[in-house]
């Protein structure tokens, strides 16, 4: 009998020195959801996960625009979303929907073609500093001879849609993006290298260009850049 009770006693003090050291030595922070400011891969990220974010949920602004959360789910659409004026911005909420959204909103602007997915959006035939004509923005590459600034519509290539964001902030080394679609990185930051001339946003998945409004539109948004943008979540009007 007191063979058996050693036996306890010793099987659970393995089982909580099991429990422990992980703990004690970080193992278990790989499984932890990434922070503001950790590094995943090439990207930054800019805001934690909101875990508590339903799809249709605001995450947060820029321009006073909401960006809304699609869910668990990057793949659900919910249903087609459509101005007052009956402009087709996309379909809910992908990351389409938020950037025409955004330049509608903000900036009165209609993109002449409402369709194509966002691996579309940047036109590799149009030289660069040309008009893009689908989208009615002049378009930039990237590592070419111009910066990007804020408000540009950044795009990324990746198969098999590609993905849009907006620009929202230009530093010395990094830039600031706000984007729909992305679980838990509503605004994030990547890298920009300037060197020989050439402007390059660095990232694990490189974007291949940015488009920008012409100018007039540009000395003419309806809304100012956000004081205090909205972080955190709110449900949809």
């Amino acid at each position: 009998m007191k063979f058996f009770l050693r036996f306890l006693k010793l099987a659970a003090l393995l089982v909580c020195i099991w429990l422990i050291i992980p703990r004690i030595l970080g193992k278990d922070k790989a499984e932890d959801p990434p922070e503001a400011g950790d590094k995943v891969g090439d990207d930054i990220v800019e805001n934690a996960p909101e875990e508590s974010a339903k799809a249709g949920d605001i995450v947060t602004t820029y321009r006073t625009i909401p960006v809304y959360s699609n869910g668990d789910n990057y793949t659900m659409s919910y249903g087609k979303h459509f101005s007052a004026n009956q402009y087709y911005y996309g379909q809910k909420w992908q990351c389409v929907e938020f950037v025409k959204r955004f330049y509608h909103d903000a900036f009165n602007h209609q993109m002449p073609n409402a369709w194509g997915h966002a691996i579309g959006y940047y036109d590799p035939t149009v030289l660069h500093g040309k008009l893009n004509k689908d989208r009615g923005m002049f378009q930039f590459k990237n590592g070419g001879v111009t910066c990007p600034q804020p408000d540009d519509l950044l795009v990324f290539d990746f198969a098999p849609y590609g993905h849009v964001s907006v620009i929202s902030s230009v530093r010395e080394n990094e830039i600031e993006v706000v984007q729909q679609n992305i679980k838990g990185r509503p605004r994030q930051t990547y890298h920009l290298e300037k060197k020989d001339g050439l402007f390059t946003i660095l990232a694990k998945k490189k974007p291949v260009g940015w488009l920008r409004l012409p100018p007039a539109k540009l000395r003419n948004p309806v809304f100012p850049v956000d004081a205090n943008p909205t972080l955190g979540t709110a449900p949809a009007p």
